[in-house]
């Protein structure tokens, strides 16, 4: 059970959804700007509907490889690798290359054979790694995409959303790794203990500053599609354009208008005391203090209010330990719920008890191993 133990308002920029101005000369069929931490929706167009999304595709196939792979570990290229149509690294039989290396070279030439080399690799098969990228899908909250394949060549049942995609580059670019990949310009790689440079071909990362990634894609079916990223006074967005009649300048129209039109505000810092929460069998409660800051977007040109709730348990058993979760923080405006996040523990609280028999559970695993 929740009980709300603190609220208070803060005064500042309503967040809303903007469609294209009138007259706007932006032609893609798709598209989307959202912020990466609160997912806010802040340009948008038919961000919806499912779409063909080419070498965008990719986005998923790195960001699943770096969760579920070794990267220090040696690909050994197969005859299912070899020969894929479309871009490529031009892999043959038997080369050898390291699987954060060979992810990186994906990325960069948008290597459709590299693509499944990767999935065999990390899944043991194509097949098992589009279920994993379904299902890693699913959990990030896409409702309109669905992966047929690790590269993103036509097929009917290979689609995405520009919303979708953003939801994905926004859980990608979280990966320390993933963003340490796409934000480059160049990248060395090793195969068969020879190097080789690959230049990526994102070109947005040299025609806008403001960019740190992250991924082209094109096919006759497709069209000209791009998922961008960029930071600007601490506020991380992501775009989408899907079948865009060009890519670059649509996507740096779109983030540049957010960038104009909004501000990031602090609703609370780290080391701020929220509230205390009582904790069973223990002499002292759980104080609730954040572990980080909580920021949102917010628009320049229109003053409403925007409320922070604290939504807390009533109680909490001991021993409270590490990740538990006491509760969530909502964001509100004008009233209406429009952001919510988990809130976790911290740090632990004992019973009375609770220390000593740890203590005595510790010596008591290390007097087995002894024996």
């Amino acid at each position: 059970m929740f009980k709300m133990k603190k609220a208070f308002v803060i005064v500042c920029a309503i967040i809303i959804a903007l469609s294209f101005p009138s007259g706007s000369a932006r032609a893609s069929k798709s598209s989307i700007v959202i912020d990466s931490y609160t997912k806010y929706v802040l340009v948008e167009n038919n961000a919806h509907e499912r779409l063909p999304i080419a070498s965008t595709t990719k986005i998923m196939t790195a960001l699943l490889a770096i969760e579920l792979g070794d990267l220090s570990s040696i690909v050994t290229i197969d005859s299912e690798s070899v020969g894929i149509e479309g871009s490529s690294m031009f892999l043959l039989l038997g080369d050898e290359i390291m699987l954060g290396d060979l992810i990186a070279a994906t990325m960069f030439v948008s290597a459709n054979d590299g693509s499944v080399a990767i999935a065999k690799h990390v899944s043991g098969s194509v097949e098992a790694f589009i279920a994993e990228m379904n299902n890693r899908a699913e959990k990030i909250g896409c409702k309109n995409t669905n992966f047929a394949n690790p590269h993103g060549l036509p097929n009917d049942n290979h689609y995405s959303s520009a919303y979708d995609l953003a939801l994905i580059a926004s859980e990608a670019i979280k990966n320390d790794t993933f963003m340490s990949i796409c934000s480059q310009p160049n990248y060395p790689v090793v195969i068969n203990g020879n190097l080789r440079n690959y230049r990526n071909r994102n070109q947005f990362l040299s025609l806008y500053s403001q960019a740190v990634g992250i991924k082209t894609g094109y096919t006759q079916a497709a069209g000209k599609c791009f998922v961008s990223a960029a930071i600007h006074d601490g506020m991380i967005l992501c775009g989408v354009v899907l079948n865009s009649a060009d890519m670059y300048i649509e996507s740096r129209e779109m983030l540049e208008e957010v960038f104009k039109d909004y501000t990031q505000v602090c609703l609370a810092s780290a080391g701020d005391y929220i509230a205390s929460i009582p904790v069973e069998g223990a002499k002292k409660n759980y104080k609730v203090v954040l572990d980080k800051d909580i920021k949102i977007p917010a628009r320049r040109d229109s003053i409403q209010d925007i409320t922070l709730s604290f939504m807390l348990k009533d109680k909490l058993e001991s021993p409270v330990g590490y990740a538990e979760k006491i509760g969530f923080y909502e964001v509100s405006i004008n009233g209406v719920p429009s952001f919510r996040e988990e809130l976790y523990s911290t740090h632990t609280v004992y019973g009375r008890w609770g220390q000593v028999q740890s203590v005595l559970r510790h010596m008591a695993q290390v007097l087995s191993l002894v024996i």
